[in-house]
Protein backbone atom coordinates (compact mmCIF):
# COMPACT_ATOMS: atom_id res chain seq x y z
CA UNK A 1 0.00 0.00 0.00
CA UNK A 2 0.98 3.60 -0.66
CA UNK A 3 0.37 6.90 -1.37
CA UNK A 4 0.65 8.54 -5.17
CA UNK A 5 2.85 11.64 -4.31
CA UNK A 6 1.88 13.03 -8.18
CA UNK A 7 -2.06 12.89 -6.56
CA UNK A 8 -1.21 14.94 -3.46
CA UNK A 9 -3.36 18.71 -3.37
CA UNK A 10 -0.63 21.31 -2.00
CA UNK A 11 -1.85 24.62 -0.86
CA UNK A 12 1.50 26.14 -1.05
CA UNK A 13 4.50 25.35 -3.26
CA UNK A 14 7.70 23.15 -1.93
CA UNK A 15 9.77 26.73 -0.83
CA UNK A 16 6.78 28.19 0.97
CA UNK A 17 6.29 24.82 3.00
CA UNK A 18 9.66 25.03 5.23
CA UNK A 19 8.98 26.06 9.10
CA UNK A 20 4.87 26.14 8.57
CA UNK A 21 3.08 23.54 10.31
CA UNK A 22 0.98 21.27 8.29
CA UNK A 23 -2.70 20.31 7.68
CA UNK A 24 -3.72 16.85 6.46
CA UNK A 25 -6.39 16.18 4.86
CA UNK A 26 -8.35 13.15 4.30
CA UNK A 27 -11.38 12.19 1.64
CA UNK A 28 -14.09 10.42 2.74
CA UNK A 29 -14.86 6.56 1.53
CA UNK A 30 -15.10 6.29 -2.99
CA UNK A 31 -14.19 10.24 -2.87
CA UNK A 32 -10.88 11.56 -3.65
CA UNK A 33 -8.41 14.60 -3.02
CA UNK A 34 -10.05 17.48 -4.52
CA UNK A 35 -12.83 16.98 -2.51
CA UNK A 36 -11.43 18.37 0.89
CA UNK A 37 -9.20 20.57 -1.16
CA UNK A 38 -11.98 22.89 -2.14
CA UNK A 39 -12.34 23.71 1.61
CA UNK A 40 -8.87 24.91 1.88
CA UNK A 41 -9.75 28.86 1.18
CA UNK A 42 -12.10 28.55 4.27
CA UNK A 43 -9.52 27.66 6.55
CA UNK A 44 -6.30 29.43 8.42
CA UNK A 45 -4.06 30.07 5.48
CA UNK A 46 -0.78 30.12 8.15
CA UNK A 47 -0.42 26.08 7.58
CA UNK A 48 0.41 24.03 4.46
CA UNK A 49 -2.17 22.38 3.59
CA UNK A 50 -2.07 18.41 1.67
CA UNK A 51 -4.95 16.92 0.49
CA UNK A 52 -4.16 13.17 0.10
CA UNK A 53 -5.64 10.45 -2.16
CA UNK A 54 -6.25 7.13 -0.70
CA UNK A 55 -4.19 4.49 -1.72
CA UNK A 56 -7.40 1.92 -2.47
CA UNK A 57 -9.74 2.25 -5.63
CA UNK A 58 -13.34 2.28 -4.47
CA UNK A 59 -15.26 3.93 -7.48
CA UNK A 60 -16.42 6.09 -7.98
CA UNK A 61 -12.67 7.16 -5.86
CA UNK A 62 -10.20 5.94 -3.69
CA UNK A 63 -10.70 5.00 -0.14
CA UNK A 64 -8.40 4.12 2.56
CA UNK A 65 -9.75 0.80 3.93
CA UNK A 66 -12.36 -1.46 2.89
CA UNK A 67 -15.33 -1.35 4.51
CA UNK A 68 -17.03 -4.77 5.96
CA UNK A 69 -20.42 -6.27 5.59
CA UNK A 70 -23.72 -4.93 4.00
CA UNK A 71 -21.62 -1.64 3.16
CA UNK A 72 -18.56 -3.59 1.18
CA UNK A 73 -18.07 -3.04 -2.44
CA UNK A 74 -19.98 0.41 -2.40
CA UNK A 75 -20.99 3.01 0.34
CA UNK A 76 -24.94 2.61 0.92
CA UNK A 77 -25.84 7.01 0.98
CA UNK A 78 -29.24 6.75 3.14
CA UNK A 79 -28.75 3.47 5.02
CA UNK A 80 -27.09 3.79 8.99
CA UNK A 81 -24.16 2.04 8.72
CA UNK A 82 -23.21 0.89 12.33
CA UNK A 83 -19.75 0.33 13.79
CA UNK A 84 -19.26 -3.39 12.74
CA UNK A 85 -19.53 -1.83 8.97
CA UNK A 86 -17.64 1.28 9.40
CA UNK A 87 -14.75 -0.58 11.16
CA UNK A 88 -12.98 -2.10 8.47
CA UNK A 89 -10.88 -5.44 8.53
CA UNK A 90 -8.02 -4.45 11.86
CA UNK A 91 -5.06 -5.38 9.36
CA UNK A 92 -6.02 -2.99 6.82
CA UNK A 93 -6.58 -0.11 9.03
CA UNK A 94 -3.01 -0.38 10.43
CA UNK A 95 -1.56 -0.90 7.28
CA UNK A 96 -2.96 2.50 6.30
CA UNK A 97 -2.34 4.08 9.18
CA UNK A 98 1.07 2.81 8.75
CA UNK A 99 0.93 3.76 4.81
CA UNK A 100 0.18 7.62 5.62
CA UNK A 101 2.14 8.40 9.31
CA UNK A 102 5.06 7.28 7.26
CA UNK A 103 4.42 9.89 4.52
CA UNK A 104 3.63 12.45 7.16
CA UNK A 105 6.85 12.22 8.82
CA UNK A 106 9.03 12.12 5.11
CA UNK A 107 7.02 15.23 4.65
CA UNK A 108 6.44 17.48 7.87
CA UNK A 109 9.92 16.83 9.33
CA UNK A 110 9.41 18.16 13.09
CA UNK A 111 7.10 20.79 12.02
CA UNK A 112 3.36 20.77 14.01
CA UNK A 113 1.03 18.97 12.19
CA UNK A 114 -3.17 19.12 12.27
CA UNK A 115 -5.24 16.12 10.94
CA UNK A 116 -8.50 16.88 9.03
CA UNK A 117 -11.12 14.28 8.14
CA UNK A 118 -14.23 13.44 6.16
CA UNK A 119 -16.09 10.52 7.26
CA UNK A 120 -13.91 7.54 6.66
CA UNK A 121 -10.86 10.21 6.74
CA UNK A 122 -12.15 11.39 9.42
CA UNK A 123 -11.54 8.15 11.32
CA UNK A 124 -8.24 8.08 9.90
CA UNK A 125 -7.10 11.16 11.80
CA UNK A 126 -8.46 9.70 15.24
CA UNK A 127 -6.07 6.28 14.13
CA UNK A 128 -3.07 8.48 13.22
CA UNK A 129 -3.70 10.35 16.69
CA UNK A 130 -4.32 6.62 18.47
CA UNK A 131 -1.09 5.49 16.57
CA UNK A 132 1.18 8.73 18.11
CA UNK A 133 -0.46 10.84 20.33
CA UNK A 134 2.61 12.97 20.59
CA UNK A 135 2.80 13.53 17.17
CA UNK A 136 -0.37 15.52 16.25
CA UNK A 137 -1.07 18.85 17.46
CA UNK A 138 -5.14 18.44 16.67
CA UNK A 139 -7.80 17.00 14.67
CA UNK A 140 -11.10 17.36 12.63
CA UNK A 141 -13.33 15.24 12.82
CA UNK A 142 -16.32 15.97 10.01
CA UNK A 143 -19.03 13.28 9.79
CA UNK A 144 -16.76 10.94 11.14
CA UNK A 145 -16.60 8.04 13.90
CA UNK A 146 -13.83 6.48 15.77
CA UNK A 147 -12.98 2.97 15.15
CA UNK A 148 -13.80 0.17 17.57
CA UNK A 149 -10.41 -1.67 17.97
CA UNK A 150 -8.05 -2.05 20.89
CA UNK A 151 -5.06 0.28 20.14
CA UNK A 152 -1.77 0.49 22.37
CA UNK A 153 -1.49 3.69 22.20
CA UNK A 154 -4.81 5.05 23.34
CA UNK A 155 -3.01 4.93 26.84
CA UNK A 156 -0.77 7.68 25.92
CA UNK A 157 -3.88 9.43 24.08
CA UNK A 158 -5.87 9.36 27.39
CA UNK A 159 -2.90 10.66 29.37
CA UNK A 160 -2.14 13.86 26.83
CA UNK A 161 -5.69 14.15 25.97
CA UNK A 162 -5.26 16.18 22.68
CA UNK A 163 -7.87 18.61 20.60
CA UNK A 164 -10.34 16.97 18.71
CA UNK A 165 -12.99 18.98 16.58
CA UNK A 166 -15.79 16.65 16.17
CA UNK A 167 -18.73 18.17 13.61
CA UNK A 168 -21.73 16.19 12.26
CA UNK A 169 -24.79 16.90 10.91
CA UNK A 170 -28.05 16.08 12.99
CA UNK A 171 -29.97 14.52 10.05
CA UNK A 172 -26.66 11.91 8.55
CA UNK A 173 -28.06 9.08 7.62
CA UNK A 174 -25.03 7.29 6.43
CA UNK A 175 -23.02 7.16 10.59
CA UNK A 176 -25.79 5.17 12.01
CA UNK A 177 -27.17 6.41 15.75
CA UNK A 178 -25.11 3.21 17.39
CA UNK A 179 -21.96 4.20 15.42
CA UNK A 180 -22.02 7.77 16.86
CA UNK A 181 -22.94 6.74 20.57
CA UNK A 182 -19.82 4.58 20.45
CA UNK A 183 -17.93 7.29 19.13
CA UNK A 184 -19.11 9.99 21.55
CA UNK A 185 -17.95 7.48 24.32
CA UNK A 186 -14.62 6.76 23.11
CA UNK A 187 -13.72 10.39 22.20
CA UNK A 188 -14.88 11.67 25.80
CA UNK A 189 -12.60 9.08 27.37
CA UNK A 190 -9.61 9.81 25.45
CA UNK A 191 -9.33 13.16 23.52
CA UNK A 192 -10.46 16.65 24.35
CA UNK A 193 -13.53 17.06 22.31
CA UNK A 194 -15.59 19.88 20.92
CA UNK A 195 -18.76 18.44 19.37
CA UNK A 196 -20.56 20.45 17.48
CA UNK A 197 -24.08 19.14 16.09
CA UNK A 198 -25.74 21.26 12.69
CA UNK A 199 -29.15 21.06 12.87
CA UNK A 200 -30.57 20.04 9.13
CA UNK A 201 -27.36 18.75 8.31
CA UNK A 202 -26.38 15.45 6.68
CA UNK A 203 -23.66 13.89 5.68
CA UNK A 204 -21.82 16.86 4.43
CA UNK A 205 -20.43 20.46 5.68
CA UNK A 206 -21.70 23.35 5.78
CA UNK A 207 -20.40 27.19 5.78
CA UNK A 208 -20.96 27.83 9.84
CA UNK A 209 -18.98 24.43 10.43
CA UNK A 210 -16.03 25.71 8.35
CA UNK A 211 -15.90 29.04 10.50
CA UNK A 212 -15.62 27.18 13.84
CA UNK A 213 -13.27 24.70 12.35
CA UNK A 214 -11.00 27.38 11.54
CA UNK A 215 -11.24 29.15 15.07
CA UNK A 216 -10.45 25.70 16.32
CA UNK A 217 -7.11 25.47 14.15
CA UNK A 218 -5.99 29.23 14.73
CA UNK A 219 -6.12 28.38 18.64
CA UNK A 220 -4.32 24.79 18.42
CA UNK A 221 -1.76 24.59 15.20
CA UNK A 222 0.37 26.99 16.05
Amino acid sequence: MHLDDDAVLWSAGENDRADRPMLVMMHGYASNEGDLFSLAPYLPLEAAIASLRGPLTQPPGYAWYPLTGRASGRVLFGTDLGPAELNGEAGAVAEAVETVGSWIEAHAGTAPVALLGFSQGGAMALELMRARPERYACAVVLSGFAIERPVPGDAGLTSRMPPVFWGRGADDTVVSAAAVASTADWMRGHVAVEEHVYPGLGHGVERAELSEVSLFLRAHLR
